[in-house]
């Protein structure tokens, strides 16, 4: 009989950043590791080997946790750049 393979969602999606978008005016990075930039059009946030980058207007940190970063603003674009 060949043997199964069991793989849990948490190990599959562990190094993921968990991005939430609620609408276009607000979102939630958990797993963050600070701010890189800061400006109301422009937000770069660390993220171990990426950046996550957020364009839009009158952007602001409505909170910033160890554990979570939440966005409020018009939220026009969501980049994730690697290395």
């Amino acid at each position: 009989m060949p043997k199964k393979w069991t793989i849990s969602p948490g190990e599959i999606f562990a190094d993921l950043p968990r991005v939430i978008m609620l609408g276009s005016e607000m979102v939630v990075v958990e797993g963050h590791k600070g701010i890189l930039a800061y400006s109301p059009e422009v937000i770069k946030i660390s993220r171990l080997k990426e950046k996550i980058i957020l364009e839009g207007k009158d952007l602001e940190i409505f909170l910033i946790t160890p554990e979570e970063l939440q966005i409020t603003g018009q939220i026009n674009r969501i980049i994730f750049e690697r290395g």
